[in-house]
């Protein structure tokens, strides 16, 4: 398998899994607010999680890991309010205008939520993204052992029988 499409599953495994997840613990507000209302929060939440996940992934711990912290730590913090201020705007029209809940159309109500909401799956994306990583980095190292391995042998066996 190549590593390009390796790459795509994982992501895509990743999504699939996060999309069905939210959808079945939404689905009883398909009866209140409509289908057209449950899949758009599927898609608003979804995305503004994609970007601020994709943000961390691609721009955020590259700065952290080549030392260049301030632009990594500002990059979560950017990524972490796109997420909850964006979400927030759909929860007081989902929640408030939609659904029809008036306590919900303070825009910071679910603030503490959605922040824990994007932490959860900022960390959870990031450790898996680091094992990937971690990984790769560990089969490089034991592909490079093993062509030392098999120089050494070659060298040792070029001693023993110079026309071998």
């Amino acid at each position: 398998m190549s590593r390009f499409f390796s790459y795509r599953l994982d992501h895509f495994i990743f999504w699939i899994l996060t999309v069905f997840f939210h959808g079945y613990t939404r689905l009883p507000w398909i009866n209140k607010a409509g289908i057209g209302q449950f899949v758009l929060e599927l898609v608003i939440r979804n995305g503004l999680l994609a970007c601020a996940i994709y943000i961390t992934i691609l721009f955020a711990i590259p700065r952290l890991t080549k030392g260049k912290q301030l632009a990594g730590v500002l990059g979560i913090i950017l990524a972490m309010l796109f997420y909850v201020m964006g979400k927030n705007a759909h929860d007081v029209y989902f929640y408030g205008y939609v659904v029809g809940d008036p306590e919900r159309l303070q825009f910071f109500y679910n603030t503490f939520y959605n922040l824990s909401i994007v932490t959860f799956y900022l960390a959870f994306a990031t450790t898996l993204y680091l094992s990937k990583q971690w990984y790769l980095q560990r089969e490089k190292m034991r592909q490079i052992e093993m062509e030392k391995l098999n120089t050494e042998l070659e060298y040792l066996r070029a001693q023993i029988n110079p026309h071998f």
